[in-house]
């Protein structure tokens, strides 16, 4: 079971970078799990999903998914999805 009150992400630079990006920027999205306790974890843009790399950042509490992508100039529409063995969860803010 995947514990729902550790997962995290929002709009500010700490988890989307940069935070205004503009055509041609590459945008980093990261998202926070408790740690070892997901299989994976997927950005969702524009409705094409994308396998996220568990980070290099270190926490004792927590693992953190990064995925990077090119800013094509028009919006951008996203949500992740997190999964483990028995549960699937879509996290959207």
């Amino acid at each position: 079971m995947i514990s729902r009150e550790a997962l995290f992400t929002d709009e500010t630079e700490n988890f989307k970078t940069p935070y205004e990006p503009k055509a041609g920027d590459s945008v980093t999205l990261t998202f926070r799990t408790l740690k070892n306790d997901v299989n994976l974890v997927y950005a969702v843009i524009n409705g094409a999903q994308h396998k996220m790399k568990k980070s290099s950042i270190k926490s004792e509490s927590f693992d953190y998914y990064t995925y990077t992508f090119k800013c094509r100039g028009k919006a951008v529409s996203y949500y992740f999805e997190v999964e483990d063995e028995d549960d699937r969860i879509y996290y959207n803010r």
